[in-house]
């Protein structure tokens, strides 16, 4: 069989049928699949019945021939029909298309994309399939492309003493990664500390090579994973528990852009100060008093996007609240991000939930100040915050804004602020982020009630005054309580279900940050179709 490329279709011609015949293509492959399966059949004939797709724009009034597309097409539809998860599964692709002819499975086979990652479930008891052979079969398939995989045990939680996985089996597939490891391209690894060992060993053969790295697990420290210099690392997500070690004075992460640490502060300090391109970055800082950190300033110029969730451990003492608070300006003083765009703040923290206990927003104030930054889109959950309304009164470039109903109804003159309600604003105060675009309201199940009296509150404001300058104004509301929610006709609101928003704004405002490329790799196949 003879390979046809793109370059010998006249290219005017085959701009024009490309997407026709892959839209064709696409659903009798599905139909075929599905037929070979149920039947057992192992080789597809063909003939020159006319074929109809399912749903196509117009009939079609000729007849699809499998065998005259050229093979690099059939190639691209058999990289669409990978599943998400990508287990090993016969009755899924790869392992399904490359059974169901000759010429299929050979062009199968010399497609590296589509053995190129993999997910491992090691599960309890007796595994189903011994995956040592089937690595080795789909590492050599990948050829040059790079391999990914994905391990992970199922349940994810092991009770102590009940741990009653097949190590040997483990160990052997463990052995198989790690005989491989230079051709790993992006990884994720989700383990108990049961096999901290066997973790151990796989994260310890990390490859300059590797583009994304993804970790969970609660026995091995984040330098070792830089035991070696990863030049091409871009996205890193990373979550243990271990002592802090020091990394190494020379270790660099220059092209890293995407990270998510649920570790110390320290460790976070570290790779910041060590990733100069980063321009994403989800932080979950657990503080302690008494800390002290580096008094290095940390630059981070590409840095839009910076999600925070603070916590701490409950302290007995009166004043260790307020030495939490300190802790937290004190690790935001050394910081410097004067690209920085979007803001994710929640609070974790026990003491916090009154206003006698209240977070001061003198650190973030002072880092926006020292950055000269223009934050756009704020996003607060959690802990009582004091002096909020003077807080947003130096935001005027803000474009979205976010608070938990309980928030919002600490401080109640938020509302008027933000709304712009002249009847409640005698003084002629100026708006409140006067180039607000979306409103949104957040609370827990509990408090829907409570919500609904707020959200309430917000539309008649907008009835009286409405935003300067007759803008339409987006609020975003629980999804539970949309529906029970009306808007008068002279209101300028756009009333939208918060998993609607979060769904329209999924690419810029909620991306993934770190290392999500299972999801991010599946969405784009599916885009692309």
């Amino acid at each position: 069989m003879s390979f046809v490329t793109r370059d010998d279709f006249d290219s005017g011609l085959r701009s024009g049928l490309v997407g026709l015949v892959i839209s064709i293509a696409w659903k009798v492959l599905l139909t075929s699949i599905d037929i070979m399966i149920t039947k057992g059949i192992t080789r597809l004939q063909l003939d020159d019945k006319r074929i109809t797709p399912l749903m196509t724009p117009e009939p079609i009034n000729h007849p699809i021939h499998w065998h005259r597309l050229p093979p690099e097409l059939v190639a691209h539809i058999f990289v669409h029909s990978l599943p998400d998860t990508k287990h090993p599964h016969q009755n899924e692709a790869p392992l399904s298309v490359s059974s169901v002819c000759r010429p299929w499975r050979q062009i199968a086979i010399s497609t590296p994309r589509i053995w190129s990652s993999i997910c491992i479930v090691f599960i309890k008891g007796k595994m189903r399939c011994t995956y040592p052979p089937i690595l080795k079969t789909w590492i050599s398939r990948s050829c040059n492309h790079g391999f990914s995989f994905t391990v992970e045990y199922n349940p994810t939680s092991c009770i102590p003493g009940t741990f009653d996985y097949d190590l040997e089996e483990i160990g052997s597939t463990i052995d198989v990664l790690v005989q491989n490891h230079a051709t790993w391209r992006k990884i994720s690894v989700s383990a108990p500390m049961q096999v901290a060992n066997l973790t151990s060993q796989l994260l310890s053969v990390i490859p300059a090579r590797i583009q994304q790295i993804s970790v969970h697990t609660s026995k091995f420290p984040l330098d070792k994973l830089f035991a070696s210099p990863l030049i091409h690392l871009t996205h890193l997500s990373f979550s243990s528990s271990t002592e802090f070690t020091p990394f190494r004075p020379h270790t660099l992460m220059e092209k890293l852009t995407s990270l998510s640490l649920n570790v110390g502060v320290f460790e976070v300090m570290e790779v910041l100060s060590r990733a100069p391109r980063l321009q994403q970055a989800k932080l979950m800082l657990h503080l302690d008093a008494g800390e002290t950190y580096a008094t290095e300033p940390i630059t981070l110029p590409y840095l839009h996007t910076l999600d925070l969730a603070v916590s701490s451990t409950p302290h007995s003492a009166e004043d260790e609240p307020m030495e939490v608070d300190l802790q937290f300006r004190r690790f935001l003083t050394y910081l410097h991000f004067p690209a920085i765009k979007t803001l994710f703040v929640r609070f974790d923290i026990p003491g916090y939930t009154t206003s006698n206990n209240t977070l001061h927003w003198t650190g973030v104030v002072d880092l926006l100040s020292r950055s000269g930054a223009t934050l756009q889109n704020l996003e607060v959950r959690g802990a009582s915050i004091a002096s909020f309304p003077q807080f947003l009164e130096a935001l005027p470039s803000l474009k979205h804004f976010a608070i938990t109903e309980a928030l919002l109804r600490e401080h109640n003159q938020l509302i008027s602020g933000l709304i712009h309600d002249p009847y409640a604003s005698p003084g002629g105060h100026s708006q409140l982020c006067p180039n607000l675009e979306s409103l949104r309201i957040t609370c827990r199940d509990h408090l829907l009630t409570s919500a609904v009296i707020d959200i309430c509150s917000i539309i008649v404001a907008s009835v009286l005054g409405g935003p300067i300058g007759g803008r339409t104004l987006v609020l975003v509301v629980p999804t539970q309580i949309q529906g029970s929610l009306s808007l008068p006709s002279s209101s300028r609101l756009e009333l939208v279900g918060d998993d609607d928003w979060v769904a329209r704004r999924r690419h810029d405002l909620y991306e993934e940050i770190g290392a999500n490329w299972r999801k991010v790799e599946h969405h784009l196949d599916k885009l692309a179709v």
